[in-house]
């Protein structure tokens, strides 16, 4: 069974999916033929399945190019792709788009689900009926020029789109404000702006079809930048993990709500012994195979499920083709 990992993309996170996506390769490499497709940021496409971390950080031009056809990649069957891409034009749909353009199965959540949870405007929308939420505000360049109020202070100021770390500014004082409205919307469209609290727990959970994983807690002195997830600068943040049944009910609820496949992750903050929930990644970081403690097991239902689901719908377009109908 060749199994392929897609990762990179045109993001801001795309270096973050390298590191996951030879994360996962050594997990899988045990059991599954591991065939590992990199796009880079001009959406050229490498079969880079021989080379190794370390590689990216030479000369890229040397990688093998290849590219996506009808069922795979140039001269090699996929029989099923695992979706390894952060951020924008990967994590938001893209990278299922593709899958579905070249009938590749895959295994990660579907356009809809993605384009939503990477929205963190619009996710707020479609689910705070039913699913509690901090209250914030959207705010873009025409906002700066009619001066729109900002009810918020201490407020954190994040883009619209993209993952859980990059780009976030804490804004203290009014008079911090402007200088880093004008930085932000320099840098990103479509802001997202919210009440900014110190000193709060933070909780992560993932969740499949079939499984629910342990819960972690991160105790922080203050916002979970992107050095503290991705370097050793992890000298505020405290982890610990604990089982609570009213968040496992809320995580598969939101799962159900947005449609979700694969594995995806959900970030939420407690408040008054209250869950909110902060994100939701559909591409976690390698899976977020560390929060489970039998992920073997998780990802390998997860890759049935995608089987079972995915290559119908396919299939019923190769019907299609065959059938009198197109006749």
């Amino acid at each position: 069974m060749n199994l392929g990992i897609l990762f990179g993309g045109n993001s801001l996170e795309h270096d973050i999916s390298i590191i996951s996506a030879f994360q996962l390769k050594n997990k899988l490499s045990k059991v599954f033929n591991v065939v590992m497709i990199y796009c880079d940021f001009e959406a050229n496409i490498y079969n880079v399945s021989k080379n190794k971390l370390d590689d990216f950080k030479k000369d890229k031009n040397k990688f093998k190019k290849t590219r996506f056809v009808n069922g795979g990649i140039k001269n090699k069957k996929i029989d099923l792709m695992v979706l390894i891409g952060h951020g924008e034009n990967s994590e938001d749909g893209v990278f299922a788009g593709l899958m579905r353009f070249y009938n590749i199965c895959f295994l990660g959540s579907d356009i809809f689900a993605s384009s939503l949870s990477i929205d963190k405007w619009n996710s707020y929308l479609f689910l705070r009926e039913e699913i509690p939420f901090i209250n914030k505000i959207s705010y873009n360049k025409n906002d700066y020029i009619n001066k729109k109020e900002i009810p918020f202070m201490p407020a954190i100021i994040k883009p619209r789109f993209g993952g859980s770390s990059i780009g976030i500014e804490i804004c203290n004082t009014k008079e911090e404000l402007d200088k880093l409205l004008i930085k932000e919307l320099n840098d990103y469209n479509e802001l997202i702006i919210e009440p900014f609290m110190n000193n709060i727990e933070e909780y992560t959970q993932a969740v499949s079809h079939n499984y629910i994983s342990k819960i972690e807690v991160i105790k922080k002195k203050a916002y979970y930048s992107f050095e503290s997830k991705y370097t050793n600068d992890n000298k505020f943040i405290l982890k610990d993990y604990i089982v609570d049944s009213k968040l496992n009910e809320l995580s598969k609820k939101i799962y159900k709500l947005i449609n979700a496949s694969g594995i995806i992750r959900i970030d939420y903050f407690k408040i008054n012994d209250r869950y909110f929930v902060n994100e939701i990644n559909t591409l976690p970081g390698a899976l977020a195979s560390y929060l489970f403690d039998n992920f073997d097991d998780v990802i390998l239902d997860e890759m049935k499920y995608s089987f079972n689901n995915k290559v119908i719908k396919y299939n019923s377009l190769k019907f299609l083709k065959n059938s009198n109908i197109q006749k």
